[in-house]
């Protein structure tokens, strides 16, 4: 078992570009459609008597619109995800990995390669893990991620160190662990695979060994290599896994092999788990071995210490020594495991990213190409729906292939991180680390000798790398469900790739293609709900006014009030004149339109203007669309709609994150996404979300496998169009003819 050295190496998102949605451009609130209605009738004595009744239609206007607005929306959102999730549910039933649930992650490690071409036959490992947040019961995943041949686990239990140092196991806490009600389990090559529940409370910040016995020779053993903590093996051939005594695992380890992590079924209403995302700093290289010292171990402290939801948060380390954004080499590179690492990680609600000192120490001196690929690890975590922080990089001023131009690199992807918007927050671990009077190096008490990793005063001290991190940055925990007891009668398990294993499932007294036929319906489908919506919306609040009409042109209607009431001029009464005056600002409409609106503001009863707001069409389509599709004028003007609407903010980020479910056949992420939905979603969401609860299982499928019965659902629909096209028009004989060579 040996291991080759592996050497790697503002609190909330800033604020986003803002103008104002009244006379010429901007924003969508309250004050502009207040400002607006007061240029609409004017501020001269002209209508005194009308003032108050206008202001208190701009303020009727405001809250009857954005209601009706957010809802109409919301209503497109749901109806353009119920066509999606119909589909899905025309599959074969299935049930997700159990990375969903009343689980959240308390340990993790992020495998990074296989070791050993032949396995590791007659060995027990005990692999000792330290804990970030308790539970009543926990639970483990094997891996064989980077193996080339099954593996068969002969025995595998868990229990508590007895004391530091020591392979014993504390009296009392040695449990048996079974995968599917057996003890022994083969685990195909590149998948993983969780345990059954294991009744064993676990306090925070514990000592846990998971203990594996491997009979059998296999392929490479997946493994972690810097584990920073000793764990034990033995190679006689003897099942030392169920022992209490440390005497039959004499040899060591500093790496964790199979096992990649632990979660616990969480005592409280709400948990979740924090992952960060790295490379050595991340992994702990070069603090103190069995000390836990590395800055997540500091997190996960800081977070039980404290009070309130952040004490509810567990905290997963992915960090690979050596790691890379762009390249593989020390483990995949980060954008290709972000889905295994992170997004799949029981109860994950927050990501911190502090990767890419590799990439520019190893040849990669575009800061650009860095800046797209923490971009897409960002959007893709955002479209999971997990919040996203952004650690900047470390100074390395002094390691050995230290030069201007990687300098440069590190100092422009630091200044994007903390000025481009992307992430929910940044944490500045270069400010935490480095040197006023040399900001290019570490704090000599930081620097752990190679300028390249910090030391534990680096990781651990106050004022440094864990400390960096505003705990309110995280975010809150989800409230937790427990998972329903009862288990499919007849089930099937199979790897469909390297990233997990689908157990398909038929209920009893179903057949798989008849779920679709069985599942609940809405009693309106997309476009009934639109025609519904219509019937109830204000026309003024949802139709858009005639090209030539003076109210479509916001600024013209604007300069028309301003001239009106006077300003800075002398008031301007003639329509005429007036008329000429925004025609040559850009006006293309009729003077008899300029006529009217100069009469309804002599009368009073002129209404508001109205900002140029995108119908809910239109931002609907934005927000259905990938961003990276979006113009620059799109993109703001979405974040304008986002900025002044929570309601559809919410909606939009639900809505892409079922997209990328869809997209990417992420179906072990509907869960969580369901839970979020009937959490903080607009009405209409939270209803669809429950509809989909009711036919999980059938969803699910369809987000996950590649079967489908929209096929033959498309060629029944041609038929049946076909037939109601030729009723008393031909006969049969003409029907199948047509059936036959249609395309």
């Amino acid at each position: 078992m040996r291991e080759e050295p592996c050497h790697g190496v503002h609190q909330q998102r800033p604020a986003a570009r803002t103008g104002a949605f009244a006379a010429d451009a901007g924003d969508i609130d309250q004050a502009s459609c207040l400002d607006a209605a007061r240029a609409a009738v004017g501020n001269g004595t002209h209508v005194g008597r009308y003032r108050t009744r206008a202001l208190a239609v701009g303020d009727r206007f405001y809250e009857d619109f954005m209601r009706r607005y957010v809802t109409l929306v919301v209503l497109l959102l749901v109806a353009a995800c119920c066509h999606v999730s119909s589909a899905a549910a025309s599959g074969v039933a299935a049930t997700a990995p159990t990375s969903g649930g009343s689980w959240v992650g308390t340990w993790s490690a992020a495998a990074n390669g296989g070791v050993s071409a032949t396995g590791y036959a007659g060995y027990t490992i005990r692999n000792l893990v330290h804990t970030s947040i308790g539970g009543e019961r926990v639970r483990v995943k094997l891996s064989n991620t980077f193996g080339t041949k099954p593996v068969l686990f002969a025995h595998t239990t868990v229990g508590l160190q007895r004391v530091p140092g020591s392979a014993a196991i504390a009296p009392g806490t040695l449990r048996d662990v079974t995968f599917g009600g057996q003890r022994a389990v083969t685990i195909p090559a590149g998948t993983e695979l969780y345990s059954d529940p294991v009744d064993l409370p676990l306090a925070d910040a514990a000592n846990l060994f998971v203990t594996t016995y491997t009979p059998d020779p296999s392929g490479p053993v997946t493994y972690h290599n810097l584990g920073m903590a000793t764990s034990f093996y033995a190679t006689d051939g003897t099942d030392h896994a169920g022992d209490l005594a440390a005497g039959g695992l004499p040899s060591k380890t500093q790496s964790w092999h199979y096992v990649t992590e632990v979660d616990v079924e969480p005592g409280g209403s709400k948990a979740g788990a924090v992952v960060t995302l790295g490379d050595s700093i991340t992994d702990g290289d070069q603090s103190t071995p069995d000390a836990n010292r590395r800055w997540p171990d500091r997190l996960a402290a800081r977070l039980s210490a404290s009070h309130g939801a952040a004490g509810r948060f567990g905290v997963l380390n992915a960090g690979i020594a050596g790691n890379r954004v762009l390249l593989d080499g020390a483990g995949p590179r980060a954008t290709a495991r972000l889905d295994r690492d992170v997004l799949q990680r029981a109860g994950a609600r927050t990501v911190i990213v502090l990767e890419g000192i590799n990439d520019i120490l190893q040849g990669q001196h575009d800061p650009n190409q860095i800046i797209a690929g923490l971009r897409e690890i960002a959007d893709r975590a955002h479209a999971a729906g997990l919040r996203v922080l952004g650690g900047t990089i470390t100074p390395f001023g002094g390691w050995g292939s230290y030069g201007a131009d990687k300098e440069a690199a590190r100092e422009n992807v630091n200044s994007w991180i903390r000025s481009s918007g992307v992430f929910d927050a940044v944490v500045d671990f270069d400010a935490a680390l480095r040197d006023p009077a040399d900001p290019h190096r570490m704090l000599p008490r930081y620097d752990s000798g190679d300028h390249l990793h910090p030391g534990d005063a680096g990781y651990q001290t106050t004022q440094t790398m864990a400390d960096a991190i505003d705990l309110r940055a995280l975010g809150r925990p989800a409230p937790v469900q427990p998972t329903p007891p009862a288990r499919p009668e007849r089930s099937l398990s199979v790897g469909v790739g390297p990233e997990q294993a689908v157990t398909i499932a038929e209920p009893p007294g179903h057949r798989a293609l008849d779920l679709a036929r069985d599942r609940p319906r809405s009693r309106h489908g997309p476009r009934q709900l639109y025609r519904h919506l219509r019937r109830r919306t204000s026309t003024a609040c949802v139709r858009r006014a005639k090209p030539g009409a003076l109210r479509t042109a916001r600024s013209h209607t604007g300069h028309a009030g301003a001239r009106y009431d006077g300003g800075r001029d002398a008031p301007c009464h003639c329509h005429g004149r007036l008329f000429l005056e925004i025609q040559a600002r850009g006006y293309r409409g009729s003077r008899q339109v300029v006529r009217k609106y100069l009469a309804a503001l002599r009368a009073g009863t002129a209404g508001p203007v109205r900002a140029d707001i995108p119908s809910p069409r239109k931002t609907t389509s934005w927000i259905r669309r990938p961003r990276e599709t979006l113009t620059e004028s799109q993109d703001e003007r979405l974040l304008q709609v986002r900025l002044a609407c929570p309601d559809i903010t919410r909606a939009c980020d639900l809505a892409r994150a079922f997209a990328y479910m869809v997209r990417h056949q992420r179906g072990y992420l509907l869960l969580a996404w369901i839970r979020r939905a009937e959490q903080d979603a607009p009405k209409p969401m939270k209803s669809f979300a429950g509809f989909l609860r009711q036919d999980l299982d059938a969803v699910t499928a369809g987000l996950t496998l590649p079967w489908s019965s929209g096929v033959v659902a498309g060629h029944v629909n041609r038929v049946k169009t076909l037939k109601r096209a030729m009723y008393g028009r031909a006969s049969f004989a003409l029907l199948r003819a047509g059936v036959l060579t249609q395309p």
